[in-house]
């Protein structure tokens, strides 16, 4: 979230922040605007004209008091030029102008007023009210077309690659579910012909047009590269804003998109291609596959790898051509027990481009399940646990009870 405020005025109570993130807790509320003391106050602090239920804001009189806020990938969709007049940066009626666009974008439904004082504005002469140019900038700022409001938020696609695990499935499906309120989400699910009863399964997938694919035959562990291939070859055909791969024995912590996506945002690597939302005890501090060792850069380390799940935008895709490099059966004749080589694949041909592969500090996701089919001697200790090590054990309760 962003939360704007001038550097001379200041909240009236330490809570403002907390007060702030619980209308947050809906995933429906983009934005919100506060109620303030000082100049103004009287005439500003006010709810949205009920005149106003899309992105009619700017024809209606002005109740978006201090503090105001909003979801960080609105301001993503703002032009500069919306802060400028003449290919000069505006010096008054700032706030109006960045709000404006904001508000539009998320729609009348989307935004929140707080009630609550948490700001105080003071009056000073230095206050750009006593601008006499602010008039004619509030003006121009007014006669600006609006922004279309946006349809939804980010556009995630999800793939989820399973074998023999439909109840893990299943409470993964339930997470992404619960989660992806607020978020346009699609769900594509490759079973490894499984025998086991995967009906609960389609049924979830089913009910919100998610899709559900399975293979023919078994590809194991020598040919799961070409059954990743599968997927990669199918989202081709689907843009979205972020991809995410997770795996089927994975549950999310509360918040997740939302989460995910602001660890993705704090990173200022121009070159970042994939985000692992997992820590993983064994692999905590050591390099994997490329020798990288783990470096923190803003709420994520780089680790130069990444394995079964990560975030990615469509450049990592187009890096990899869609594609899989082909796994030789000469990976397993020393070690029979090595991994499908997909994370490795994938790791090393961006790696050597020089592009930044992450993984969040805190883990979003906790790994929770039997024994793996392909991995038999593997087991991943999930540490670090954003939401806590009480969630944590309550997912393997679950599992157990299962």
């Amino acid at each position: 979230m962003i939360v704007l405020m001038d550097g001379d005025d200041y909240f009236t109570t330490d809570e403002a922040l907390q007060r702030i993130a619980k209308e947050y807790r809906n995933p429906d509320c983009w934005v919100t605007y506060g109620s303030f003391r000082g100049p103004f106050a009287h005439v500003v602090n006010d709810d949205v004209p009920p005149e106003v239920t899309g992105n009619e804001f700017r024809a209606h009189r002005w109740v978006y008091g201090p503090p105001r806020t909003f979801r960080k990938f609105l301001v993503d969709h703002v032009s500069e030029e919306t802060l400028k007049r003449k290919d000069k940066w505006l010096r008054t009626a700032t706030d109006a102008a960045l709000f404006y666009p904001i508000l539009e974008l998320a729609g009348a439904k989307r935004v929140r007023r707080i009630p609550d004082v948490l700001y105080h504005y003071r009056e000073h002469q230095h206050n750009t009210f006593h601008d006499p140019t602010k008039g004619l900038m509030k003006k121009h700022v007014r006669s600006m077309p609006p922004y279309q409001t946006l349809p939804h938020a980010e556009t995630v696609s999800v793939v989820i690659h399973t074998y023999q695990r439909p109840k893990q499935l299943v409470g993964l499906l339930t997470d992404l579910k619960r989660e992806a309120r607020g978020w346009d989400v699609s769900i594509r699910v490759y079973d490894d012909a499984s025998t086991a009863d995967y009906g609960e399964v389609r049924q979830l997938l089913e009910d919100s047009d998610d899709t559900y694919h399975r293979a023919s035959s078994n590809h194991g562990l020598h040919n799961h590269w070409q059954w990743f291939n599968r997927a990669l070859q199918d989202l081709k055909s689907e843009d979205a804003d972020f991809y995410l791969f997770v795996q089927d024995d994975m549950r999310l912590c509360n918040r997740f998109f939302e989460r995910l996506l602001s660890v993705w945002m704090s990173i200022p690597d121009p070159n970042k291609a994939a985000l692992n939302p997992l820590v993983d005890r064994a692999r905590v501090h050591s390099p994997c596959w490329t020798g990288v060792l783990p470096q923190a850069v803003g709420d994520a380390e780089l680790t130069g790898w990444v394995d079964g799940a990560f975030l990615c935008e469509r450049r990592l895709l187009e890096e990899l051509n869609f594609a899989i490099s082909p796994i030789p059966l000469s990976r397993w004749q020393k070690n029979p027990l090595l991994s499908s080589g997909v994370g490795q694949d994938i790791s090393t041909r961006l790696q050597s481009r020089g592009l930044g592969l992450y993984r969040a500090k805190e883990s979003l996701v906790a790994h929770v399940s039997e024994e793996s089919c392909m991995h038999p001697d593997t087991h991943i200790d999930t540490i670090r646990f954003v939401d806590g090590p009480e969630a944590l054990d309550r997912f393997s309760r679950q599992l157990e009870e299962e």
